[in-house]
């Protein structure tokens, strides 16, 4: 584009906010890569978009567009446009009215900053504050989320080392925090307490919480992996693995990777796993083509067709609705089998 102004990074002596300001002032169409600034805040935008209207500058004032790899507009990419439009405020004494991102799939798409900006503002208060009150002798408490990024091996050491309540397997932050309440802190303790009940807790969450903490108390000491049968509910004895269908030496275990990307998408692989005897196979059908994911899902089809009726008993395991949705929609596309 002969209008686009790129703001190129050179070396510690260039002044890309101060290139950004003079592209703005200058009323370039579009500005690439600009540095925007309102202390003690910084960003890069992709995109300052050139619009009609009043700014310090003149008839004119900048909107930001990000690009972004996804197909959709996530909560976390407002935040972020909207900081752009809080620093181009105060760059050209005015708020952009709207911000856009340009998507994987090249679609466009804009938003209005009123519609986000108290939420904003809101969120950048929390987060003042919370860095204004941070105090590096405290030590936060890892138990609480399971969210820790780059500090998962801090964090798991922490809990480790005080045999925290959060490492037993399936319990949640309120069971915790009610376990704690009643004077149990840690997952040996849990396996020991002579505690009846917990206030707030169900007799039979509670029981299965100590039930938990014991085999996990025990695979430590014995070095060995404790397990036990999960008692069947008379009531409800179809459960679980109980709802397997019988085993058939011809079932398949089958997935399917897609690439979202693509024109209307492409299945580029699918594969089954089959134990018919010896070791584990393993067979794909690959497309890098329309034409390709064609033929691959018609032999899949058929391979799979002809295994069912050699034995209608067999099953094919999948992991969620993705795959049965998947050749739904193949079928459809390519109105075959």
């Amino acid at each position: 584009d002969p209008g686009l102004v790129e703001i190129a990074r050179g070396d510690d002596t260039f002044d890309a906010h101060e290139a950004t300001r003079r592209a703005m002032q200058d009323g370039a169409p579009i500005i690439f890569q600009g540095e925007l600034r309102a202390a003690p805040w910084m960003g890069i935008a992709d995109f300052l978009h050139r619009k009609e209207g009043r700014s310090a500058f003149g008839e004119y004032f900048y909107e930001p567009r990000d690009t972004k790899l996804a197909r959709s507009a996530k909560p976390y990419f407002l935040i972020q446009l909207s900081a752009y439009a809080e620093m181009l405020e105060a760059m050209q004494g005015h708020r952009p009215e709207q911000f856009g991102f340009i998507f994987g799939d090249l679609s466009e798409t804009s938003f209005r900053t009123d519609d986000v900006w108290h939420y904003y503002r809101r969120l950048q208060r929390s987060f003042v504050s919370f860095q204004h009150n941070w105090n590096a002798d405290d030590v936060p408490d890892p138990s609480l989320d399971r969210t820790h990024g780059r500090w998962t091996t801090t964090a798991e050491r922490l809990l480790e080392q005080r045999d925290d309540l959060s490492l037993v397997a399936g319990i949640t932050r309120s069971q915790i925090v009610r376990l704690r309440d009643a004077g149990v802190v840690t997952v040996a303790g849990l396996a020991a307490t002579d505690v009846s009940s917990v206030h707030r807790m169900t007799s039979a969450t509670f029981a299965k919480l100590r039930e938990q903490s014991r085999m996990q108390v025990a695979s430590r000491n014995t070095g060995s992996i404790q397990w036990s049968f999960r008692p069947t509910d008379p009531e409800r004895p179809r459960r679980g693995l109980t709802l397997l269908p019988p085993a058939s030496p011809n079932d398949v275990f089958f997935d399917i990777e897609g690439f979202p990307y693509a024109p209307d998408g492409l299945e580029y692989l699918l594969g089954v796993v089959t134990v018919d005897a010896g070791p584990p196979e393993f067979r794909d059908w690959w497309a890098h083509t329309e034409t390709e994911e064609k033929r691959a899902f018609e032999q899949f089809i058929d391979w799979a067709y002809a295994r069912w009726t050699e034995d209608p008993t067999m099953h094919i395991y999948h992991y969620a609705a993705y795959e049965r949705t998947a050749l739904g929609r193949l079928m459809g596309k390519y109105a075959t089998k």
